[in-house]
């Protein structure tokens, strides 16, 4: 806020958080000063690399635009892939495919969605 909004400048923040099926975006806007002209310039602060971290834990990405005026940062988190079903000890296919997390690993721990 102290950059967006310097000076006690004043200002808006809105919040937005969409799910679609599995997947989601929250998305973070302001209506202050915007990104600078020069990227090279901006110093990536804590909260930066907070975002930044808790993306990479979830397998999001992280999506910085300029909104004119003001800067649009949003988190797109994707559906977990589905593995192909399994086959069981009898040679039959598993009917309920198992989500995966990132890196491949099971999500839930479990192996069955619940």
């Amino acid at each position: 806020m102290k950059h967006a909004f310097p000076r006690q400048r004043p200002g808006r923040i809105t919040l937005d958080y969409r799910a679609q099926g599995e997947g989601w975006t929250l998305t973070v806007r302001d209506d202050g000063v915007g990104l600078p002209p020069d990227p090279s310039i901006a110093k990536p602060g804590l909260g930066a690399g907070i975002i930044r971290a808790l993306a990479r834990q979830l397998g999001a990405v992280i999506v910085v635009t300029d909104a004119e005026p003001g800067v649009r940062v949003s988190i797109v988190c994707a559906p977990p892939p589905f593995t192909r079903p399994e086959r069981t000890s009898h040679g039959q296919q598993d009917p309920i495919p198992r989500p995966t997390g990132p890196g491949g690993r099971t999500a839930g721990g479990a192996g069955r969605p619940s």
